[in-house]
């Protein structure tokens, strides 16, 4: 439609305007593991840090977390359980339980979770384990080497909580292994750090 101003024997013609505006982000975000989620509440940091950067988003952040999970279980129920939530971001976080007792299977089935997840128009996240300091647990480095294949493999970013929470195991760690509320903290803020990499400036991805 044309607008039009007359003035005397002079007519203008006034240009339509383009007007573009953003949709609002709404985004499910998933973490799927073990009692390293279901234990702590770093899950929930972080959705909290998420709304706070970016207002004009809206986070659906669940925690898919079982007590004693291994990978292979987590790949089990992933059709059931993980793919039918639509998470548009995935945070993997396994091998706890793995350590020590089977790699080849650990190894397998990271690959193939982060396989679905992609399949399903995830962006996909792993976390590293560790640090572990409780016994039949010192293989722990050989599981977060696997991590970092596979990441390379399929091209998904691989979250090093690893080395801050190395920084002070006492204060983070609660038994060698699980989280404290400090050390939630520092997961929380390390996993924020590596998703925004890849969220637009209304916090939608990219």
């Amino acid at each position: 439609t044309e607008f039009y101003i007359t003035a005397g024997d002079d007519e203008f013609v006034i240009e339509p305007a383009s007007i573009y505006i953003q949709g609002h982000p709404y985004l499910t975000v998933v973490a799927m593991g073990d009692s390293l989620i279901a234990k702590s509440d770093w899950v929930q940091r972080l959705d909290g840090k998420l709304e706070a950067a970016y207002p004009y988003a809206d986070y659906n952040t669940l925690t898919s977390a079982t007590n004693g999970e291994m990978s292979f279980e987590g790949l089990a129920r992933f059709d059931s359980t993980v793919g039918p939530l639509g998470p548009q971001i995935l945070i993997v976080a396994y091998g706890t339980n793995d350590t020590g007792i089977s790699y080849s299977y650990f190894k397998y089935s990271i690959d193939n979770i982060v396989a679905k997840a992609k399949n399903i128009g995830a962006t996909v996240f792993i976390n590293l384990i560790g640090p572990i300091t409780v016994p039949g647990k010192k293989d722990w480095p050989k599981y977060n080497q696997a991590i970092m294949e596979i990441g390379a493999k399929y091209g998904v970013p691989v979250i090093n909580v690893t080395s801050p929470l190395s920084q002070s195991k006492g204060k983070y760690l609660s038994d060698g292994m699980h989280y404290t509320p400090s050390g939630s903290e520092v997961v929380a803020q390390t996993v924020f750090n590596s998703i925004v990499q890849y969220l637009n400036g209304l916090g939608g991805r990219r």
